[in-house]
C-alpha cells in the first residue's frame, strides 16, 4: 500500500485543509521560501519538511504555474531529498505520455537539448521554471515520468468526442469523475472560465480533468510496481 503525502504549494483551488495549504510558499525570506504547516501554523524549514517526507512513498508538489517562489521550493525539496540519499523519481504534469521516449533520450544523453525541446512540447515557462529540475534529474541520473495525457486527448474528452485510435495507448485504464468534494472544488476554481456557465459543459471539463488526474496517478503506481526499489516519487 502506497503511503502518500499531499503538499499543496501555492495551489489556490481550495486546498487549505491539506498538510500544506495554498499560501505556504508565496513569500521569500533572504531568498529562501518561507514555509508554514497549515495544521499547526508553525514555520517549517526545508530540512524539517524533508525529514517528514522521507516517511512517504509519493509526495505531491502542487504549484501556481507562474510563481517563482513555488518553483524554487520544488527544486529545493528535491535537492534536500537527494542530500538525504533518497532514491528519487520525478513525475511531471508538464510532459505528456507520448513524449516519454524523448524525455528518456535526453536524460540519457542520446539527444541534444535542442532536439529534446523540439520533440517534448515543453510549456512556455519551461526555461524559467522547469528546466532547473530537468537538468538536475539529468545530472543526477534521476528518472522523469511524463505522466500526463496528450493535450489533444484531454481536449477530445472535454468535448465528449471519441479519442483517436492512435491515442488510446496513452489513456488511463480506468477513470472516474465522481460528483464529490473534488467536484465541488473544481466548480469553484473554474468560475469565470469560458463555457463553465453551462452545466453539461462543466461536467465535460471535469471529466477531462479527472481523466488527466487518473493517468498521472496510474503512471506513478505503474512505475512503482515495476521498480519497487525506488523509494520516492
Amino acid at each position: 500500500m502506497l503511503c502518500v503525502r499531499w503538499m499543496a504549494v501555492l495551489f489556490l483551488a481550495g486546498l487549505a485543509a491539506l498538510p500544506l495549504s495554498a499560501q505556504e510558499v508565496q513569500e521569500t525570506i533572504n531568498g529562501e521560501p518561507s514555509i508554514m504547516n497549515s495544521q499547526t501554523r508553525d514555520a517549517v524549514t526545508i530540512e524539517q519538511l524533508v525529514a517528514d517526507l522521507i516517511n512517504y512513498d509519493v509526495v505531491f508538489l502542487g504549484e501556481q504555474h507562474d510563481n517563482d517562489a513555488g518553483h524554487e521550493f520544488q527544486l529545493q525539496v528535491i535537492q534536500a531529498l537527494l542530500k538525504q540519499n533518497v532514491d528519487v523519481v520525478i513525475s511531471m504534469e508538464q510532459f505528456e505520455r507520448d513524449v516519454q521516449g524523448v524525455v528518456n533520450d535526453y536524460l540519457a544523453g542520446r539527444i541534444s537539448e535542442e532536439e529534446f525541446l523540439a520533440g517534448s512540447r515543453p510549456w512556455n515557462n519551461y526555461a524559467k521554471h522547469y528546466r532547473p529540475i530537468v537538468e538536475l534529474a539529468k545530472s543526477e541520473q534521476l528518472p522523469i515520468l511524463a505522466g500526463n495525457v496528450p493535450r489533444r486527448l484531454a481536449t477530445a474528452i472535454a468535448k465528449g468526442a471519441t479519442p483517436m485510435r492512435a491515442d488510446r495507448d496513452f489513456m488511463p485504464r480506468n477513470t472516474y469523475a465522481p460528483e464529490d468534494s473534488y467536484w465541488e472544488k473544481f466548480q469553484e476554481s473554474m468560475q469565470g472560465h469560458g463555457g463553465t456557465d453551462n452545466g453539461e459543459m462543466m461536467k465535460k471539463f471535469y471529466a477531462a480533468q479527472c481523466f488527466k488526474d487518473d493517468a498521472m496517478a496510474e503512471s506513478i503506481t505503474d512505475y512503482l510496481a515495476i521498480n519497487p526499489h525506488r523509494s520516492k516519487v
